[in-house]
């Protein structure tokens, strides 16, 4: 299905974008607040936004870009928030190329250096973007998380979600108070336990049907963008309204 890519501020995002996100969302959510969603809408810098030809919203994803000094040294994080794609259109790279446009953005606008991709995932469709995407990127099936990539993500979890954050475990306990996809959409195929990642996605995050939230970080630069990036980011056009 061909779509619309759009990358929008928070501030230039349309009314009428955040209720049909809202209404995208809820569609395949359970435990999903409106007031809730809104006020973390508005915590956003950028959404990006697919819409099919006619016009109807098809995905989204909300960004954030978090500082912090850590060790008296600036980092800049890439934080996903509320992402989505209608079960229709997850054969298009709009979102990926979407993202890699972003990701482009950043390290033209800050260079290389401390940049990261700080995800949350509560769903193995989501961590999978990972291995998809990046050559590096902590925690994985194969490899012990290096000690710097552990701090960070800790550092930047506290930052954002503060006593939620589970250092041992490395997960974010959101104990009920946010959503958590339907047990329909939550159902992960025998056949799909084959895949080392979604494997790992499992036994790290054994909550996830209740909302927890993995922590997971990539480093952005050109070096660990892999070619599923580079292709994706050529094949989607992108209008800017920031």
């Amino acid at each position: 299905m061909t779509v619309k890519a759009t990358i929008a501020s928070i501030e230039k995002a349309r009314a009428f974008d955040a209720e049909d996100m809202f209404r995208l969302y809820s569609h395949y959510y359970d435990n999903i607040s409106k007031n809730k969603f809104f006020d973390d809408l508005s915590m956003k810098q950028w959404v990006i936004l697919l819409r099919t030809k006619s016009g109807t919203l098809s995905g989204f994803s909300t960004l954030q870009l978090i500082s912090l000094d850590i060790g008296g040294v600036p980092h800049r994080f890439l934080f996903s928030g509320n992402t989505i794609v209608d079960e229709n259109s997850r054969m298009s790279l709009a979102l990926a190329g979407s993202f890699g446009h972003v990701m482009m953005m950043l390290l033209d606008r800050y260079g290389e250096k401390n940049i990261h991709w700080y995800l949350i995932s509560k769903g193995f469709r989501t961590y999978r973007f990972l291995p998809v995407f990046f050559r590096r990127f902590y925690p994985r099936f194969d490899q012990i998380t290096p000690e710097i990539s552990g701090k960070l993500i800790s550092a930047v979890s506290i930052a954002k979600f503060g006593r939620k954050y589970d250092c041992e475990k490395n997960i974010i306990r959101m104990d009920g108070e946010t959503d958590w996809l339907k047990p329909e959409h939550a159902i992960i195929h025998p056949g799909r336990l084959n895949n080392p990642h979604v494997a790992f996605f499992i036994s790290a995050n054994p909550g996830y049907k209740t909302g927890d939230e993995l922590a997971c970080l990539a480093d952005i630069d050109h070096g660990n963008i892999n070619e599923n990036v580079i292709r994706a980011i050529k094949s989607t056009r992108v209008e800017w309204d920031v």
